[in-house]
């Protein structure tokens, strides 16, 4: 799958992932790819999850009443992630038809199932969709679009790739030498919930536990945001 593939198109590319909640969202992300691709969108789901089998099941969920299932990919190595600097899911970018970016990354939502825990809107994330689509209007003029475009720091980079070793050391069953990958990681980029919470699985330890709301509660206490709306223009 190349994202040249899809020139000519506007494409909502949605990271998401089996250990997040927004697994129950891709249901939802494929109704608005079966609405709005007549009128030249297509959604490009990006699995974040490191094994393929764990993403599946829900892709085929999400395919199993569409009218035109949409392009689901999986990053089971993260290098996707990388290229668009994603830090946490859901995440969305807006490609435009000359595969500009036409939103940066942004959290969005298909659904309001967890609303109480991250307060987004998704009928607002819906409406926002169609105005692009359909009026040409994303929201954000090229310069407010190249200030909010998160660009990866040396440190982010580097965690990545001992976020890739993590992984690597973990399918070989060498556990504990993919948790001191995975703690180098979480030192240079705490922030990074894709590469902490998303290696919990490879290293035993389950991303909807206890876990996880240790991760949560670090992140709330050192005023880490875990959602990123992209701030509403004047």
């Amino acid at each position: 799958m190349s994202l040249a593939d899809l020139r000519g198109r506007k494409v909502a590319i949605v990271f998401w992932a089996s250990w997040c909640g927004c697994r129950y969202d891709l249901p939802a992300w494929q109704e608005r790819h079966d609405e709005l691709e007549p009128h030249g969108l297509t959604v490009l789901s990006v699995s974040l999850d490191r094994t393929a089998a764990d993403a599946r099941p829900w892709i085929a969920e999400a395919h199993a009443a569409a009218r035109d299932p949409h392009p689901a990919v999986i990053d089971t190595e993260g290098l996707v992630a990388e290229l668009y600097n994603v830090i946490n899911v859901p995440t969305a970018v807006w490609v435009d038809e000359e595969g500009r970016i036409a939103r940066p990354q942004e959290t969005q939502t298909a659904t309001d199932l967890f609303r109480s825990m991250n307060g987004l809107d998704s009928a607002a994330s819906g409406a926002a969709l169609r105005r692009w689509v359909l009026d040409g209007d994303a929201g954000l003029a090229a310069e407010q679009v190249r200030r909010h475009l998160r660009v990866p720091t040396r440190e982010e980079n580097r965690a990545r790739a001992h976020a890739r070793l993590a992984a690597w050391l973990a399918r070989r069953g060498r556990v504990e030498a993919a948790r001191r990958h995975l703690e180098a990681a979480a030192a240079l980029a705490p922030h990074d919930v894709a590469i902490r919470r998303g290696l919990m699985p490879l290293t035993g330890e389950d991303p909807f536990g206890d876990a996880y709301f240790a991760l949560r509660r670090e992140l709330e206490s050192a005023g880490i945001p875990l959602y990123r709306p992209l701030p509403v223009e004047e």
